[in-house]
């Protein structure tokens, strides 16, 4: 389980995330949904220790995440951008199996899991000895999800990882990451600003804006049942038929 507790970060004077509480159950995926500047990446990268909050505190299961040892954070929790960031000069093989490398796994194991991950989100074998800038956008992600994978985390951040794909790759992937987080059965948080995307693979869903939570719950509730004008007006704002069509 991943609890935040009373979370707050400023950078300078702007507030970017205000007295932020949530529980994630271990095994969901959770969305983090707003517009630009709502605060959802800040918070991402303080779940993963990338960036410490100036108040509260952030727990995986019952230890706070900045007191993780390095090694062992960046096991337990897997982050995964929106470019990838897949080393330019390794192979897509070379790059999904650093981080085991790192760890002085026994390399023929790692490599079977590499290929049994491959599989699952369908990435040709025959790709794999390419640098990363002979891939498409959609297989570069695909090569760094399983890179993202190949540790067996506890937990996958993934932020934006498919707002810069064209909408029939993003579709495609869109499906084998719901495949993938039903079957792998990982606690998922996932930063989106599109609804439609929201909907489709999170079991649960946090509504930010300007650093507030301004509604946690299914899309579903978040749908039917807003608890806020501005919950109404941003899916109004996305969704092709306004509420209540």
């Amino acid at each position: 389980m991943i609890t935040i507790d009373g979370v707050r970060k400023s950078f300078g004077q702007t507030c970017v995330i205000s007295h932020f509480s949530l529980e994630i159950p271990t095994g969901q995926t959770h969305i983090l949904l707003g517009a630009s500047g709502s605060g959802k990446t800040t918070l991402l990268r303080m779940i993963g220790g990338l960036t410490l909050p100036d108040e509260g505190r952030i727990l995986l299961d019952q230890s706070p995440v900045n007191t993780l040892e390095p090694r062992e954070r960046t096991t337990r929790l897997s982050y995964i951008t929106q470019e990838g960031g897949l080393f330019p000069h390794l192979s897509a093989l070379d790059n999904i199996l650093l981080p085991a490398r790192l760890r002085k796994k026994e390399k023929s194991e790692v490599q079977r899991e590499a290929y049994e991950l491959c599989e699952m989100v369908h990435l040709e074998k025959s790709l794999l000895d390419r640098l990363p800038q002979e891939l498409s956008g959609g297989q570069r992600q695909r090569v760094s999800l399983v890179r993202g994978l190949i540790l067996k985390p506890e937990v996958l951040l993934l932020d934006e990882p498919l707002s810069a794909l064209d909408p029939i790759v993003r579709s495609s992937l869109q499906q084998e990451l719901k495949t993938i987080f039903k079957s792998l059965k990982k606690t998922v948080i996932m930063v989106t600003h599109d609804i439609q995307e929201a909907s489709f693979l999170g079991d649960e869903i946090t509504l930010l804006n300007k650093g507030y939570a301004v509604q946690t719950s299914s899309f579903e509730e978040l749908y039917h049942r807003p608890k806020e004008n501005y919950v109404t007006d941003f899916l109004t704002a996305q969704l092709p038929v306004g509420l209540g069509s």
